[in-house]
Order: structure tokens, then sequence, then C-alpha cells
């Protein structure tokens, strides 16, 4: 009862933000990852003395520990989990054991590519990515670069449907480029999924230096509706990589550390971060009785 009360305690310390949750054992192996848009109401379910499925059940009976990753938003909780799931391959993620299953996102081989979730990789000319940890990631993914690069997200065939029908209202918003107006040509909209892949290859800053270079050359031009385009494109793009910051550039490996002290008790954290990924923390408890001055 004093290992639940003592896990039930800690966990009511949590702040009510999204994050990402790991579960650990008597040895310190990680046996469980999970997400939250409220970190302290769902990792404190877990201790109170309600009914549990069997799964769940064992999974806290293993439990002497967890650590915590708080996010700024639900986006960047997704990202880490799934980061996080891929690297340790904890016993209780039992729905991403099989390899089979995991989803992943497909950009099609057609005139206009759409970014579609699949959980099968055919042996097409389709680009993929992921595995990713769960549906939810994916569709995420997925609408976060529609939205900031105005890719379209309805039924219509194209080329096919072009003029056929009046625009939507995402074009009207600006959420939507506008495929069926036949105002965007396959070269431009091959430009925006170019984008896309190179955001979800983490290239997120090497493209923005391409889109730069390209802006700065179509006003030259005095091509300035094209270099707007850019310009809009690069703005999303910074708001895109503000969603996801604990995620850094791809090539980043350090350390980060911080400290906490009140006169009593002394705290060290380390953050590992490897290929922009904060992949592991460690974390060091002092008592002032046992520290002495060097």
């Amino acid at each position: 009862m004093q290992r639940i009360e003592r896990l039930r305690d800690k966990a009511n310390s949590l702040p009510t933000s999204p994050g990402v949750y790991i579960m650990k054992n008597s040895l310190g192996e990680v046996i469980y990852v999970g997400k939250s848009a409220k970190l302290k109401n769902r990792v404190t379910q877990y201790f109170q003395n309600s009914e549990k499925n069997l799964k769940t059940a064992r999974m806290v009976a293993s439990v002497e520990d967890f650590d915590c990753y708080v996010c700024d938003n639900e986006m960047e909780a997704l990202s880490l989990e799934n980061t996080l799931i891929k690297q340790y391959n904890p016993k209780y993620n039992i729905r991403l054991k099989d390899a089979k299953s995991y989803p992943y996102i497909k950009i099609t081989d057609e005139l206009y590519p759409r970014l579609v979730m699949t959980r099968k990789r055919d042996a097409d000319k389709g680009k993929y990515f992921g595995p990713y940890s769960g549906t939810s990631t994916v569709y995420a993914v997925i609408g976060s670069l529609q939205k900031a690069l105005q890719l379209p997200n309805c039924k219509r065939k194209f080329p096919e449907q072009i003029g056929k029908e009046r625009p939507c209202l995402y074009y009207q918003i600006k959420q939507c480029c506008g495929v069926c107006t036949g105002r965007v040509g396959p070269e431009e909209y091959a430009d925006k999924i170019h984008t896309a892949a190179e955001i979800l290859r983490g290239n997120t800053a090497s493209e923005k230096r391409r889109l730069t270079e390209q802006m700065y050359a179509l006003a030259e031009q005095e091509r300035y509706e094209a270099a707007a385009v850019c310009r809009d494109t690069i703005a999303a793009l910074d708001r895109l990589s503000q969603k996801q910051s604990v995620v850094g550039a791809p090539d980043d490996d350090y350390d980060v550390f911080g400290v906490y002290d009140d006169g009593v008790l002394s705290a060290l954290s380390v953050f590992f971060v490897r290929s922009g990924v904060c992949t592991d923390k460690q974390d060091y408890l002092f008592d002032k009785e046992n520290i002495t001055d060097t």
C-alpha cells in the first residue's frame, strides 16, 4: 500500500498540462509510455482504488516509479510519445507490437499527390513515412501539414474534377490552395508536396532556407504573387515548428542540465537530446546532510 500511496502523491503533484508519462518497474525498465492532455488527471487514475481492466491492473502492479515530460500542447505530446515508444518498445504498449499494424503517412503517386493514412506499405511509387504510434498521431500530423501548406483535404479527384464544382469553404477561408479552381498547376502543387515530404523527414530548417532563396529569386523576377506564396509557406512552417518545441534540429545532440535548490533539498536533472529529440532523462536528489563543499 505504501508504494501506491507514494505514486499517488507524486501523481497529484503533476500539472494539468499536456505531456507524456513513462512507467518503470523495480529494475528501472520502461514498461509503458502514454500521453495525456492533462497529465495529473490521467496519471492519478492509475493509482486510484477504481476498477481496471486486467492489462492495466498488471501494469500498475509492476510500476515502481514514473517520469513525466510536460509539453506545450497535445501535438507535441503525440510526437514525443511516438518517439519514446519506438525507443523503449515497452511491454504494455501491446497495440504497437505487431509492426504490420503500425500506421504510416503516405504521399500518393499521382499528378496531384495526397497525404493519407495507411497501415500497409505497398510496392508502389508512393512515399511512406513512419511508423507512428497510432492513427490519432497520423491524422494530427496530416491535419497540421494540410493547414500549414494549404493542401486539399476534400475527396475530389484531380485533375478530373478541376473546374467541375465551386470551391469549398476551406478555399474561401484560405486553408486550401484551391486546386479545384484550376489556378494551381502541377508544378506549384508539387512544390508544396516536396515541402511536406521534407518536414516529415525532419528537414524543416533546410526547407525554409530553400523557400527563402526561392522567394528572393521570384521577387527579383517580379513574380510577386509566387514570392508571396513562398513567404506565407515560410510563416506557416514557423508556426508549425513552434508546436514541436520538444523536437529540435535533426542533427542536434546535446545534454540539458537543470538545477534546483531550496536550502533543504537539491536536485539535478539531465535531459539527453539525440538527433533533435529528447530521448531520456535522469534525476539526482541530494540531501543537504550528505553534501560536502568541494
